[in-house]
């Protein structure tokens, strides 16, 4: 009976020792106690000031609190602005032995306005996901949707001139947004082709705050558009503005289009414009205006209105009739000298802006100046560019400056050396977002 009593024992202290041997070799993980955002973290990676929002130029500070030391937990992160992935974290930036992890993401602000979320995963197994918010600042103004079209061409102020919801798959396309956008504000624009998600969105953001301006957005997908029923919605801050239907389907009938308006000291057999400008001298009795047109008919409406300092100064209103494409030409026209001033020729066709154009009357003599140029003569030494970025090139009349990558500046120059000037220079913007800005570059020294 003794003996089978030791048995009974060793067996029981074997399975015990067995026992407390399995639980040393399977520790489990560590648990997380408190996943908080906040606005920085201490080395050990405690949270500084909890918050559930940032602005745009804040950065992102993820603190988490762990049942033991996490020196050896495999935590990692990945972050999201709404169902975008961002960015995948695989290790803290700060721990200690007080039981923390810290993770900071820095990578992409500005931030975009809108919601986020950060999902927590220990060991390869999500375990939490935090959603936060990036707001506009304190002065930044209310962004929204004032106006959205889509139409085929713009006026020089990036207004559309024909908006409307059939087109032909040869025309050109684009969503003309008008709108208020608070600073750090972002307007996107997503294409659609029935329900199918076209692989083109667009966007822009505002660099300081812009009340009434107009963002064009350009459908470009690189080939020829299907027939059928398409859709541009409209985002402001990642939220729903406008949806804008269309169509794309084969017609005969092109809608007019008026080509940009060269104003000049006459015109040829051809209906060249001859001496083309934008300056003209005082005592100026007659001002021709040149521009090409297609998609017109006989009998269309149309109206010519001429401007001078913004107020009406002459008006016309005829039927056209002549014919569906070419080169046409009108003509200010007086016994006596034009007012010196800025003037303005808006034309319209069956009552809708097709195109406006500008130019000068000085109300000085031109002569004794150190220079001007009227670009008349495109070999007058201002430099022409062809770059991803941009291009600068010599117009009828004007010399035209392209700017086609946000947050980029281009710029040309004559090669003239002057000191101690006054300068004067008439400029406008054709098109492009309203917080795009211009002007003159001086003490120039060389491209670095």
């Amino acid at each position: 009976m003794k003996h089978l009593c030791r048995h009974v024992v060793i067996v029981i202290v074997m399975a015990v020792a067995l026992f407390v041997g399995m639980m040393a070799c399977a520790t489990p993980p560590p648990l997380i106690v408190n996943t908080v955002l906040c606005r920085s973290l201490t080395a050990d990676g405690e949270p500084v000031g909890v918050v559930d929002a940032y602005q745009p130029m804040d950065t992102f500070c993820l603190s988490l609190e762990m049942s033991r030391s996490p020196r050896d937990a495999e935590v990692t992160t990945t972050w999201f602005f709404r169902d975008r992935y961002l960015r995948h974290l695989p290790e803290p930036v700060a721990s200690g032995e007080k039981g923390y992890l810290g993770f900071q993401f820095t990578e992409g602000y500005p931030w975009a306005i809108g919601d986020y979320r950060v999902e927590v995963f220990v060991a390869g197994e999500r375990v939490e996901t935090l959603h936060f918010r990036v707001i506009p600042p304190e002065d930044a103004i209310t962004s929204r949707v004032i106006s959205a079209v889509v139409a085929s061409s713009l006026d020089e102020e990036g207004r559309a001139v024909d908006p409307r919801t059939t087109f032909s798959p040869a025309d050109s396309i684009r969503c003309v947004v008008g709108a208020n956008l608070g600073v750090y504000s972002k307007i996107e624009v997503q294409w659609y082709a029935g329900e199918r998600v076209l692989q083109y969105s667009q966007q822009t953001s505002a660099s300081s705050n812009v009340e009434n301006g107009y963002y064009d957005f350009h459908l470009d997908i690189g080939e020829r558009l299907a027939l059928g029923e398409y859709r541009a919605d409209v985002y402001v801050d990642g939220l729903l503005g406008q949806s804008l239907l269309f169509r794309i389907e084969e017609t005969t009938d092109q809608s007019p289009i008026i080509g940009l308006i060269a104003f000049a000291e006459g015109v040829d057999e051809g209906a060249q414009p001859v001496g083309p400008h934008i300056l003209f001298p005082l005592g100026s009795r007659a001002i021709y205006a040149v521009y090409e047109f297609s998609g017109m008919r006989n009998g269309l409406g149309c109206q010519e209105v001429w401007l001078l300092n913004g107020e009406e100064e002459v008006s016309k209103s005829y039927q056209w009739a002549e014919g569906a494409q070419g080169q046409s030409w009108t003509i200010l026209g007086s016994r006596e000298e034009l007012s010196p001033g800025d003037y303005e020729l808006q034309i319209y066709v069956e009552g809708k802006l097709q195109r406006r154009g500008h130019f000068i009357i000085e109300a000085g003599d031109l002569t004794g100046l150190l220079f001007s140029d009227d670009f008349s003569d495109l070999e007058s030494g201002w430099g022409e560019i062809s770059v991803e970025a941009g291009s600068s090139a010599y117009g009828t009349g004007i010399f035209c400056v392209r700017v086609d990558n946000a947050e980029w500046v281009v710029w040309s120059t004559a090669g003239l050396e002057l000191d101690d000037f006054v300068v004067e220079v008439d400029a406008w913007q054709a098109s492009g977002p309203g917080d795009a800005s211009y002007g003159i570059l001086v003490r120039y020294e060389d491209t670095d």
